[in-house]
């Protein structure tokens, strides 16, 4: 299992809606087939879809396959706004 887990934000290094897409593009060097991929995203200002859509134009061999729920201590998780991790298969 792969796992990634870039920050949002980090002035002067990473803006993640700008910067997941060239992370994404470079994950299958690290993977074998049938790899499971974990995907994280914690940025308030952008949903579940943009990671999926990412790993849909980025990776297309990465196949979704569940969101892992959130612990309910995480209140802001459940309104969208919180942390986003998705599950995905690597089947070149």
């Amino acid at each position: 299992m792969l796992i990634c887990d870039p920050p949002s934000f980090q002035k002067g290094s990473v803006n993640i809606e700008r910067d997941y897409a060239k992370i994404i593009r470079k994950l299958p060097q690290w993977m074998n087939k049938g790899a499971q991929l974990l995907l994280c995203l914690n940025s308030p200002d952008l949903d579940e879809q943009f990671l999926k859509d990412e790993v849909a134009r980025e990776c297309p061999d990465c196949v979704f396959e569940q969101r892992i729920a959130n612990p309910t201590v995480f209140k802001e998780a459940h309104a969208g706004k919180g942390l986003k991790v998705l599950v995905f298969s690597y089947l070149p």
